[in-house]
């Protein structure tokens, strides 16, 4: 019984200390959550201040940030555009042909070739579409019996700003790698411009040359090869772009001969299917480009023209209208002669005069019967010069038969006459004068 006792006692004090132990554990849970929200209460102010200042930041920065997010598009797999093929909005490429000036720009020979180029390169430039304007610049067909133009083509490419002011430039038509180079070289000219015009606003006294011709020069200077590189110093920002191509004329010369095996005397044709490669005119084009950069695009290009053609280029008369208003209100009162000026006389003027170009004496006496013949048919009709490209748009406008004048030939026409808006006109070659005036005099007694 004793020993019962005794284990009753025992086990009744463990369970009393067991008791106890659970409640000073409770205790000190009780007192532990107390003092975590007292620290919680005491970090409160903390937090509220940096989650505040985190959402001002945030809104400050989404104020000044421009976000361009697009959902729900699959990924292309291409990488975006860098920066450097970014173009400016205001790009634009002009591509001079020799196709019938008066037939406008809407099939240019080299249409779908450039298509392609544009193509490539839109790709490439992300801000902006590229702005292609053709200028045909070529002999019109109505001046040549309408005969379909044979032998190589001609065209030349043109980058500009939206003002129209020419920052590159190569003779043919780029493919897609070639025209991309132009544009890439056209962009960084008019970064140069932009920074060159916030230079002279912080300083107005700026004076000598433009520092963006300067860059040109320093850059034609590491891309031509060592015929252009002597003659380079001796072009100028206001130096004359026939001037600056007479310069560079036995530069050019060596540089065909070399690359082209082309030497005097070079072939018509092959000379100018040559230069509708860009590679063959490109340090030539770098060379000239100090005289080109910056010069509106209605100025340089048919001088341009008239340099890389050897010709002068066609192109449609800023008063055409007025011509043709003029004609159509003079032709009801009176007959019509036109002079074709611009148009040679041939050396040898038929019949009993053997005048040759070049005879002071036979150029005075020449001179005096046309003065002659000027103030006769004035008395009778009206008589008015025209130039090449003016004599073009009348007889388009007057739906006459092509005629062949572009020829070097003594039946070459010289005089145009016109009886009545609905009779057909009559050409009289040079040397054909009195025939001329008895016609006329005709149409006026009827």
């Amino acid at each position: 019984m004793l020993g019962n006792r005794k284990l009753i006692s025992v086990c009744s004090r463990s369970r009393q200390r067991l008791v106890a132990g659970s409640k000073v554990w409770r205790l000190r849970l009780r007192l532990g959550s107390f003092r975590s929200a007292v620290r919680l209460c005491r970090l409160l102010p903390f937090i509220a201040i940096r989650a505040l200042a985190s959402l001002i930041g945030f809104l400050l920065f989404a104020a000044t940030t421009d976000f361009n997010l697009t959902f729900g598009d699959e990924p292309t797999g291409q990488s975006p555009p860098s920066a450097s093929l970014t173009a400016p909005s205001e790009t634009q490429v002009y591509v001079v042909t020799d196709d019938d000036f008066l037939v406008g720009s809407a099939n240019a020979w080299c249409q779908r070739s450039l298509d392609r180029a544009i193509r490539q390169c839109e790709t490439q430039r992300t801000k902006a579409g590229i702005q292609v304007k053709f200028i045909p610049a070529g002999a019109p067909g109505i001046l040549n019996k309408a005969r379909p133009k044979t032998g190589p083509r001609r065209a030349i490419c043109l980058i500009t700003d939206s003002q129209g002011l020419v920052y590159s430039f190569c003779v043919g038509v780029p493919s897609g790698t070639q025209l991309m180079s132009l544009l890439e070289d056209a962009d960084d000219l008019l970064l140069s411009a932009s920074m060159e015009a916030l230079d002279q606003g912080n300083d107005p006294e700026s004076e000598g040359e433009s520092s963006l011709v300067k860059v040109v020069r320093e850059r034609s200077a590491k891309r031509t090869i060592r015929h252009y590189l002597p003659l380079l110093g001796k072009i100028r920002e206001d130096s004359e772009l026939t001037a600056a191509a007479e310069i560079l004329a036995p530069a050019v010369q060596l540089d065909l001969g070399e690359r082209f095996h082309l030497t005097p005397p070079i072939d018509g044709d092959r000379l100018v299917s040559t230069q509708q490669h860009i590679e063959s005119s490109r340090y030539w084009c770098d060379a000239i480009l100090p005289c080109v950069v910056e010069k509106p695009i209605d100025t340089i290009w048919p001088e341009l023209a008239s340099i890389v053609w050897n010709a002068q280029p066609w192109r449609v008369q800023s008063d055409s209208v007025a011509l043709t208003s003029w004609y159509e209100a003079t032709i009801k009162d009176r007959p019509i002669v036109n002079e074709i000026a611009g148009n040679p006389i041939p050396a040898y003027l038929g019949g009993a005069v053997n005048a040759v170009i070049g005879n002071p004496e036979a150029i005075e006496n020449r001179a005096k019967v046309d003065a002659e013949l000027e103030s006769k048919l004035s008395d009778i009709a009206v008589y008015k010069r025209l130039s090449l490209p003016e004599f073009a748009t009348l007889l388009a406008h007057r739906k006459d038969r092509p005629i062949d004048i572009l020829i070097d030939s003594t039946t070459k026409p010289r005089w145009w006459a016109i009886q009545k808006i609905t009779e057909e006109s009559i050409a009289f070659p040079a040397g054909a004068g009195d025939r001329l005036i008895t016609q006329v005099e005709r149409w006026a007694a009827n």
